[in-house]
């Protein structure tokens, strides 16, 4: 009796054990299966914790607070670093140069695997500038990102700087809650490559499932009751299904008939065009451009004021 006893606690110990070792093997697999979402929650901002660096002294302090608000919103609507920045003298930088730059050098890239967007006025450029990175890129494509403009050039162009990038701010996250567009593909100006997204969403993958499941699961049962083996009595039998089997061997031989030339001429393809001709023919609704930056991808766009 004793010895069954001790027996039964051993069996109850390993079967706890391996109920441990299958929770920790399914948390970690859960894990691995949703990183983005455990790496988001990890997301400081730097030090100073802003998100607007007003470095050309255009807005009041008023006005910073209320851009603060709003791109903090918007930051943890969009899991992504939403920032605002504004230049006096850009140190002969282009835009994109000075908001790249600030972007990446600054570790803003390390909060949301590198998604995020920066919207930059240019005082010495003249010019505002949105720069897109990581998810960003596909999200805000070019024809959005020169929506996002043309709200905030109505602004800046007569001098109301914080209302331009409370519009781009406020443009972007509406394209952002429309989320990818169908047809976006990404054309990388210093490569010529041209990268289409391709996505599936949750109800397309269930129901091609549920096809391809019913499709499988019928071919089964057909092949099931074909070769069921029984006998006319039902009997398995393995060797009933050979009885149907009217298959006999025959000889055969082949003979040539006859020959035939014949000649085709085959016309020259005109040549193809360049890059940019190429994507005139994929439309350019869904176009995000990027280009390198420090060896990381940068999308975005700018108009002069």
């Amino acid at each position: 009796m004793r010895e069954r006893i001790g027996k039964g606690n051993e069996l109850g110990k390993g079967r706890l054990f391996l109920l441990l070792c299958l929770w920790l093997v399914l948390i970690w697999t859960v894990g691995m299966a949703f990183p983005s979402a455990a790496y988001a929650g990890e997301a400081v901002l730097p030090e100073d914790g802003r998100r607007v660096y007003d470095y050309g002294g255009l807005f009041s302090d008023e006005e910073v607070d209320e851009l603060e608000g709003q791109a903090a919103a918007l930051e943890e609507r969009a899991a992504a670093a939403v920032l605002v920045l504004t230049v006096e003298d850009g140190q002969g930088r282009s835009a994109r140069e000075t908001a790249d730059s600030f972007y990446f050098d600054h570790g803003f890239e390390e909060l949301y695997r590198e998604d995020g967007l920066v919207f930059l006025i240019d005082m010495d450029n003249r010019e505002i500038y949105l720069g897109t990175y990581g998810g960003m890129i596909q999200v805000l494509t070019h024809q959005r990102i020169q929506d996002i403009l043309d709200e905030a050039y109505t602004c800046v162009s007569q001098g109301e700087y914080a209302g331009a990038a409370r519009a781009a701010l406020d443009r972007a996250g509406y394209w952002w809650e429309k989320g990818i567009p169908s047809g976006q593909y990404v054309y990388q100006e210093d490569t010529g490559k041209i990268i289409p997204h391709r996505s599936i969403r949750w109800y397309e993958a269930l129901f091609a499932l549920a096809v391809s499941g019913g499709i499988a699961g019928s071919v089964c049962l057909g092949v099931v009751r074909q070769y069921k083996m029984e006998d006319k009595d039902g009997v398995s039998n393995a060797m009933a299904y050979q009885s149907s089997l009217n298959f006999r061997a025959a000889p055969s031989q082949d003979r040539l008939i006859h020959t035939a030339v014949t000649h085709t001429v085959i016309p020259r393809q005109p040549p193809r065009g360049g890059g940019a001709g190429g994507m005139g023919r994929m439309g350019g609704s869904g176009r995000s451009t990027t280009h390198s930056h420090g060896g990381h991808r940068a999308g975005g766009g700018g108009r002069k004021f």
